[in-house]
């Protein structure tokens, strides 16, 4: 019987081909490609949004505008400088836009998003990341019906145009992200960002109630968002698909595009996973690589092995540290729900993942390193196609920190 050819995207480096016998490949989920056109496509959708006027009827000559960019938007930067352009074409001076970005719990130094702007634009567009440590950094906005006292930031709060520029995703807590999430709590106060950590909900789907998504969306409504655009990803950390339009439109619409991308059943469980994370290098954290384990935990039969490829070169963040003094795996869960690290869930994810199967590492980091992890580092791509050829079955899913699985 012939043999398929599989192909594996993972970092920078050239993707991992292999070739499995069909008897014995249970999935390949391949990953979603990059929208043809990004620019034009969001040209036309600033223009004809989803049940909403077109942008620049939003706007008037001395608008100060805010362009809320969330962290880690595929193509953030050209997204951001189609809304910049249209913007300054239509009155608004380049002086009075502000490009706020949300604290970013992932510890990475943030980045100047301006680098894609008309040099003029550049120079003159303002760019701010929210520091929710100041104490006044922060104002009133209103209280939830439930009584929760909401602040947001005051460079937001003296906009008189209010624009959110994110990805739309899966995510452990919330469900979703996405549209609000960028203003809640990213946007508020280290009170906010404390009461809104959590391990996640693995009895939950991300179409499942979430009381804490169901808050975010009642204050987006508080803080009077309409216009959004939302991106969803594609392979290679690339934008899968734009939408611009009304915030409840949007989210719908891209909520829809993601889970037809993105989404795949469980299906019976594999003796071997592999599984990658196809983002550039120097934007892989352990956020990535949780997310990507704890889809092979969903797929990956009880004590089976997982092989995560990845190009990951981070430290070890305080979560991880928890982990690694662990004895066992599962004994590191209870330390992280009581410390709280700003990077509980990946933590968590890893210490589950670890406590179900075997797992093997492809990375950058230092053998001792990842050992200390209690998982096992992979040297080259030859030790991959060892343990690919021993193995009963197989699953692969590329750009697995992208995927939500759902029950069959």
């Amino acid at each position: 019987m012939s043999q398929i050819p599989v192909s594996i995207a993972y970092g920078s480096a050239r993707p991992l081909s292999l070739s499995i016998d069909p008897a014995r490949l249970r999935l390949n989920f391949v990953p979603p490609p990059a929208v043809a056109g990004l620019t034009e496509k969001l040209d036309e959708l600033l223009e004809q949004p989803l049940e909403f006027p077109a942008l620049r009827q939003a706007i008037v000559p001395g608008d100060r505008v805010a362009l809320v960019l969330d962290q880690r938007v595929p193509q953030g930067e050209q997204v951001l400088s189609s809304v910049v352009r249209l913007l300054t074409s239509h009155g608004v001076e380049a002086g009075d836009i502000l490009v706020l970005q949300p604290a970013d719990l992932r510890g990475q130094r943030a980045r100047d998003p301006r680098g894609a702007l008309a040099p003029e634009a550049a120079r003159d567009v303002q760019w701010a990341t929210h520091d929710p440590t100041i104490e006044d950094g922060a104002a009133y906005l209103a209280s939830t019906a439930g009584g929760e006292r909401i602040y947001l930031s005051k460079k937001l709060l003296d906009s008189d145009v209010m624009v959110i520029l994110g990805a739309t995703t899966f995510d452990p807590v919330l469900g979703y992200r996405g549209t609000g999430s960028a203003l809640y709590p990213g946007l508020s106060t280290t009170e906010a960002l404390r009461k809104s950590m959590g391990q996640g909900h693995d009895e939950l789907g991300p179409d499942d109630s979430r009381p804490i998504r169901q808050m975010i969306d009642e204050i987006q409504w508080l803080a009077g968002l309409q216009f959004v655009v939302q991106v969803i990803p594609g392979a290679g950390g690339m934008a899968g698909g734009v939408f611009a339009g009304s915030a409840d439109a949007v989210f719908r619409e891209a909520r829809a595009a993601l889970g037809a991308a993105w989404k795949i059943a469980a299906g019976e469980r594999a003796e071997m996973v592999i599984v990658s994370v196809d983002e550039p290098a120097s934007r892989q954290t352990w956020f990535e690589i949780g997310a990507a384990l704890d889809v092979a935990r969903r797929l990956v039969s009880k004590d089976g092995r997982i092989i995560l490829l990845s190009q990951i070169q981070a430290p070890l963040s305080e979560g991880m540290e928890i982990l690694r003094e662990a004895h066992k795996p599962r004994d590191a869960l209870k330390p992280l729900r009581e410390r709280q690290p700003a990077d509980l869930i990946p933590a968590t994810q890893i210490a589950q993942a670890l406590d179900w199967a075997n797992v093997y590492l492809l990375s950058r980091l230092p053998g001792d390193t990842v050992e200390d992890l209690c998982i096992v580092p992979l040297n080259d791509i030859a030790e991959v196609e060892r343990l690919v050829e021993q193995a009963e079955d197989v699953t692969v899913v590329g750009a697995a920190h992208h995927v939500s699985v759902t029950a069959s």
